[in-house]
């Protein structure tokens, strides 16, 4: 068991004390920080079991972790009741998480002669978290729900993941161009519809990688090697944000797909995104909800990169005893090579760097991307070691 402290953490209060106040011009004092005479130390208790082996003579090593992490008194943001007279949360000792997992490490000595070689690295990690315990005091009224929804997406789900989110279950557009959702009977919902119940919401998979691993060639002959890095992620998912698809002229980026806005009955066999507000009727907030916080175009993020390519040079030993030298190399790496193969149907980089502005990410704090973004970019290294 081993606990963590936050710095910058205090159980006593903290008053400041400034002079030349603006309106009195006198020495004035405020509470910058009421303090928590209850904090206690983080605490982490793990259990870890290992396996080493080695078959065929060592010819195949391998090293296997598994481990269950229970994480308590987290610190976290707590809401306070206003009348204590500070802000409006205190940092409590009110989160608990688990975190239980797997990891593999394979190496391979698959081929081996006087002047040829093949080695393998094969290492794969999976974690499964949960949320045991976040306080976060919210209003569990379906309309008190649904208001926090909007506001700050609840990313914090007791019992799922810590990066797992609430979506409405997106059913296409009406024959007016306007939003659609099913409830958790299956019936569709409109915009003149109550909101459903919080049973109709649905939870989804991870938007941070679970599962994420490497595999790793070596090739050697003589004096030359080549090596390659494929490098995977699978077990998440990832969104475009929906704010800019939204076709009500508000925020500076507007996205293309605006173009496919629903305009005739008909179109919604064809679309999905809403028909251009002419109206204050249609400007009604269900109908903005429905749409941005729905799982429309919530995509598999998995994936398989080509991360690395080297190509090294070693020079003989007995040139390099001409030269005074005791060891030089040459070695030649090209990175982010690209995309061997992406679950998502959208044809988009799930590592792609989004863009964000508070148009996009004011909404629902979504874990969502306006992509396509920045595509990783493809770098060259040269590298030159040399020993005397």
């Amino acid at each position: 068991v081993n606990g963590n402290l936050r710095r910058g953490l205090t159980t006593q209060p903290v008053i400041f004390e400034g002079v030349d106040e603006l309106i009195t011009g006198q020495t004035f004092s405020s509470v910058t920080d009421a303090g928590n005479p209850n904090l206690t130390f983080e605490d982490t208790a793990t259990i870890n079991l290992g396996l080493d082996f080695g078959l065929f003579n060592n010819r195949i090593q391998a090293t296997l972790d598994v481990y269950d992490r229970q994480s308590r008194n987290l610190l976290i943001p707590d809401l306070i009741n206003p009348t204590f007279g500070q802000t409006a949360t205190i940092t409590r000792n009110a989160g608990a998480i688990s975190n239980r997992g797997v990891e593999i490490n394979l190496n391979f000595d698959i081929l081996r002669n006087s002047n040829f070689t093949w080695n393998g690295n094969f290492n794969m990690s999976y974690n499964k978290n949960e949320v045991r315990a976040a306080n976060i005091n919210t209003d569990t009224s379906d309309a008190g729900f649904f208001a926090g929804l909007a506001n700050n997406g609840l990313t914090e789900i007791i019992g799922a993941d810590i990066s797992s989110q609430y979506r409405y279950q997106w059913a296409g557009l009406d024959n007016t161009g306007s939003p659609q959702i099913f409830d958790q009977n299956g019936d569709i919902i409109g915009i003149g519809d109550a909101l459903p119940t919080v049973d109709a919401l649905e939870i989804t998979k991870p938007f941070t990688a679970p599962g994420f691993g490497g595999l790793r060639n070596t090739f050697a002959y003589k004096n030359v090697s080549l090596s390659f890095l494929a490098s995977f992620k699978f077990g998440h998912v990832f969104q475009e944000a929906l704010r800019p698809k939204y076709p009500d002229g508000v925020g500076a980026f507007i996205s293309e797909d605006i173009v496919n806005a629903w305009q005739r009955p008909g179109d919604e066999l064809f679309t999905d995104i809403p028909a251009i507000i002419t109206d204050q009727e249609m400007a009604s907030a269900n109908r903005d909800e429905l749409f941005t916080l729905s799982d429309y175009l919530l995509q598999d993020a998995s994936f398989i990169r080509l991360r690395d390519v080297t190509l090294a040079y070693r020079m003989d030993s007995e040139v390099l005893s001409k030269i005074g030298l005791n060891q030089l190399n040459f070695s030649f790496q090209a990175r982010n090579l690209g995309l061997i193969w992406r679950a998502n149907t959208l044809d988009l980089d799930p590592e792609s760097i989004p863009f964000s502005t508070f148009e996009i990410s004011s909404v629902g704090g979504f874990a969502s991307a306006f992509r396509p973004g920045i595509i990783p970019p493809v770098t060259f290294v040269f590298g030159i070691t040399a020993n005397f």
